[in-house]
């Protein structure tokens, strides 16, 4: 491609040179390795740091381009801490001292994320995709390109795409990587017409980024291949989820609606229908980001895509499975035991249910973001849980806490699911063995027995309570995706 116009810089001229001059990493010891005879501090009194430990020291070296270098050396010696150093890939309480220079110039981090790439020392990915699919994500996610990768592409003679087997793809891509080679492209790509100090900006530029929405769908795309291979296991859980359900539905078979005696039978099995449902759908995602810490942390770091995408792709693939199982476990409930209402009310606590649900999702994933691994995340929602599950209304008289029971996604679910059963009936008779007992109160309808609840007794109110969650749950996820994103930065990614 020849142009007319003058060119306003010089040529480049000569391949990139990559330098490194006095490289030292260090780390702080770690309080729970050392024993009580090592002294870890240094200064004077009152003024007292712990003493680093360094895993590099003065390390110095340049590479060029057109350049094959190969870092040897025995098992922990830092060779892998050397080229993350280098590559600026080192973060959280780790300290790095040096410099790091591209053709006698500094560079941001983010501009040597965006230059460079970096290969894991050990596998982090997801198990269920082929290599194939690895590399096809891997090419249309990043949400910052590189442009080199762009100039490379205009400068390579011209591809066509061939119908073939993953085994015969490989063999065009080697072939084609070393024509690259013997034409000496990549160098011919930073090669271009600019001052040193703007071609490391140009090349760092955002002009072949993919934006937030494709991220989003190549996301939810790539989890929902992840599902489809790990179906089996899906199923497998489900399976034991139904039959929580199932047992449920047993105890409570002889239950009949229409009297009083029952009135509390009803109660009961409809508060612990939601209170199974609610607690095992939130306590499923609580392995989710701590298990996929890792991946997220390496593809983040490489400008993959964004967190906030990520977190937001993790949320939306969550939302159909939270309703699907709670139609799902409330649908065998209601078909075994006797419940008078029909299919519109069943629909009705199924929903009501499922947005509840989804309340708790948000809920689990900000107590898995807080305590960063599972077991933690479990043990503080057992406290949590406790708390939410006394506002749910069937042990404490919620008209003590007119604004606290708003916190509980277990009041939700249990108002929403009594008054869609409870309100439809007109008359329960006051006769029989209740009628005789003086210490009974005979509840003569459903509004009766919401009132002595302490529940909302119209449709109307109800509508409050979907406003609340709806706020409730953005304000959890937005506290959740905070918490991320510290644990995210906190540490590197190499």
């Amino acid at each position: 491609m020849t142009s007319n116009t003058p060119d306003p810089y010089p040529p480049l001229g000569g391949a990139v040179l990559l330098e490194w001059k006095n490289l030292s990493v260090s780390v702080r010891a770690s309080s729970s390795h050392q024993t009580p005879s090592d002294n870890h501090w240094y200064g004077r009194p009152g003024h007292q740091r712990r003493k680093e430990i360094a895993l590099l020291r003065n390390a110095s070296g340049a590479v060029r381009s057109d350049n094959l270098v190969a870092i040897m050396g025995p098992s922990g010696a830092g060779k892998t801490t050397l080229l993350a150093a280098i590559s600026m890939r080192i973060t959280g309480s780790t300290t790095v001292h040096g410099k790091v220079l591209i053709n006698g110039l500094y560079v941001t981090r983010t501009q040597m994320k965006q230059l460079t790439g970096f290969v894991p020392q050990y596998e982090i990915a997801l198990q269920t995709l082929t290599v194939a699919e690895h590399l096809t994500i891997g090419k249309e996610l990043p949400a910052s390109g590189n442009p080199a990768d762009f100039y490379f592409q205009l400068v390579s003679p011209a591809t066509h795409v061939y119908e073939a087997n993953e085994a015969e793809a490989a063999i065009h891509r080697y072939e084609a990587l070393r024509k690259a080679h013997r034409e000496n492209i990549a160098r011919k790509c930073l090669m271009t017409r600019y001052h040193q100090a703007q071609i490391i900006q140009r090349l760092a530029n955002d002009s072949n980024c993919v934006c937030r929405a494709r991220q989003l769908t190549i996301l939810l795309h790539r989890t929902a291949l992840d599902s489809c291979r790990n179906v089996r296991e899906y199923l497998t859980v489900t399976a034991i989820f139904l039959f929580t359900s199932v047992v449920i539905a047993s105890l409570y078979y002889e239950v009949h609606p229409v009297s009083q005696t029952s009135i509390q039978d009803i109660r009961g099995a409809l508060f612990l229908t939601i209170s199974e449902l609610v607690y095992t759908i939130s306590y499923g995602v609580f392995y989710t980001f701590p298990s996929e810490l890792p991946l997220i942390r390496r593809e983040v770091g490489e400008k993959s895509y964004s967190l906030s995408v990520y977190y937001l792709h993790k949320v939306l693939y969550s939302v159909p499975r939270a309703f699907f199982e709670s139609f799902l476990f409330i649908g065998v409930v209601f078909a075994f035991v006797g419940f008078t209402t029909d299919i519109v009310t069943y629909c009705c606590m199924a929903l009501v249910s499922g947005a509840a649900s989804v309340l708790a999702m948000a809920y689990g994933y900000l107590l898995s973001c807080t305590a960063g691994t599972m077991s933690m995340a479990i043990e503080t929602s057992n406290i949590v849980f406790l708390a939410f599950m006394l506002l749910g209304g069937l042990y404490l008289n919620l008209r003590a806490f007119p604004l606290l029971k708003y916190l509980s996604f277990f009041f939700f679910a249990s108002e929403g699911v009594s008054v869609y059963y409870w309100l439809p009936l007109q008359a329960i008779p006051c006769n029989g063995p209740s009628a005789t007992n003086e210490t009974t109160a005979c509840l003569p309808n459903g509004i009766a027995v919401l009132e002595d609840a302490g529940y909302a007794t119209s449709y109307e109110a109800l509508y409050l309570n979907y406003a609340v969650m709806a706020i409730e749950i953005v304000l959890v996820h937005l506290a959740a995706y905070t918490l991320l994103r510290k644990f995210v930065r906190k540490a590197g990614f190499y």
